[in-house]
């Protein structure tokens, strides 16, 4: 059976989109669920900054 190579690309192009706006929407979702504010707050305690660094929940490829 021939493999069709027409729209090959195309459908490679949205799995890529699709994973990557899956990537953003755990990411965030990692965010909202250890309390890390986006509003740019000043962290002073070093235990935060390991958190703004360390992320536990969020897929990185």
């Amino acid at each position: 059976m021939n493999f069709d190579y027409k729209n090959y690309f195309f459908y490679e192009f949205l799995i890529c989109l699709f994973l990557a706006i899956l990537n953003f929407v755990t990411f965030f979702k990692a965010l909202k669920a250890s309390n890390i504010k986006l509003e740019g707050e000043r962290y002073t305690s070093n235990s935060a900054n390991m958190h703004l660094i360390y992320i536990p929940n969020a897929r990185r490829f």
